[in-house]
């Protein structure tokens, strides 16, 4: 019936019905809101069905722009009819998704690597959802920032990807692509080491007095070190002994070396010194096993024979006769005269 009074309207000279157009489908990401694109009847009047869930926000049912409300993650089908008289045609239906935001687009994690070393592979934690449930995935790479100068990597295309070695600090991060659905991941900082060890503490230079086989190093402190940028250190060290005129000095010297054989060094020097107080006496003879025959001032001393030990600076110091007795000839003596 009510195409035959169409038919009979366009004969007596009425323009003819248009098909009922509800416009193209249209697919939007994490926005509720879409401006419908019906085509307007030349006659006759257009109206909207609603599914359950959609809601018009402006322009109302009968409006071929209205304004709808889609909810996240819905996919909803209207449809536009066309009403001339008592005559209902369509509808035609348009699809309208409002795809839910991209989740779970999060990578690991950041590294410390040696200059020319090879990251560790960096990786998806999770999986993405949301979206239309497809996803595909580009890689970006920036030596600027973590939030400037990116740029898409060729042919990195996985859900993981493998940096190359590198020799300069590099963020890295991964779009995410699902429908009209985009999500840029979290950045990854990939850093180059390239602070060394710090002292922490030094211990101070000191000075001990002299003793036939004593040893000194045991004088020595402990230094300490850290990282800034929390590397391991191990530490090693070497000692340099240097003779003096009174005594010696021994210099240790610290070297602490990070895992990527980066250094650094502290030193503390022992002085080896003399100051026991003397006789004024002088020194004038050496027997063989260090026996030592010494004069004053005012004359020999009492004992001609008194076994004396001959300190560093060869002043005479009073010893006793039967324990003293040196084992070796002392530097610090001259042999002039040199007697049993």
């Amino acid at each position: 019936m009510c195409e035959h009074n169409l038919r009979l309207r366009f004969n007596h000279g009425e323009p003819a019905a248009r098909i009922p157009d509800a416009g193209a489908d249209q697919e939007q990401c994490g926005n509720a809101l879409f401006v419908l694109d019906a085509v307007t009847p030349n006659i006759g009047t257009g109206t909207w069905i609603l599914p359950a869930g959609v809601t018009i926000v402006s322009g109302g049912v009968n409006n071929p722009k209205a304004t709808v409300s889609v909810p996240a993650g819905m996919s909803a089908a209207l449809g536009w009819t066309v009403t001339i008289g008592k005559c209902v045609v369509g509808p035609d239906t348009v699809i309208i998704t409002n795809l839910a935001p991209v989740t779970g687009n999060t990578i690991e994690e950041d590294q410390l690597i040696c200059s020319g070393s090879q990251p560790a592979e960096i990786t998806s934690v999770g999986a993405p959802a949301g979206g239309n449930g497809t996803y595909t995935y580009s890689w970006q790479r920036s030596t600027t920032s973590a939030t400037t100068g990116f740029m898409t990597i060729g042919g990195a295309t996985g859900p993981n990807y493998q940096p190359p070695a590198l020799t300069q600090t590099t963020w890295y991060r991964r779009v995410v692509t699902s429908g009209s659905c985009t999500s840029t991941s979290n950045p990854v900082q990939i850093m180059i080491s390239t602070a060394p060890p710090n002292i922490v503490s030094t211990p101070p230079d000191t000075s001990v007095q002299c003793y036939t086989g004593r040893d000194y190093t045991i004088y020595f402190g402990t230094p300490q070190f850290d990282h800034p940028e929390g590397l391991p250190v191990t530490v090693t060290h070497a000692d340099v002994v240097t003779p003096a005129a009174c005594g010696q000095t021994i210099t240790r010297t610290w070297t602490a070396t990070d895992s990527c054989n980066k250094t650094t060094t502290t030193s503390q020097t022992i002085t080896v010194i003399d100051t026991i107080k003397t006789e004024a006496c002088g020194c004038y003879a050496c027997g063989y096993y260090g026996v030592l025959r010494c004069h004053t001032g005012a004359g020999d001393l009492p004992g001609v024979r008194q076994l004396l030990r001959c300190g560093r600076c060869g002043f005479c110091v009073h010893g006793d006769p039967h324990q003293r007795r040196l084992r070796e000839r002392l530097s610090a003596c001259s042999p002039v005269g040199a007697q049993g």
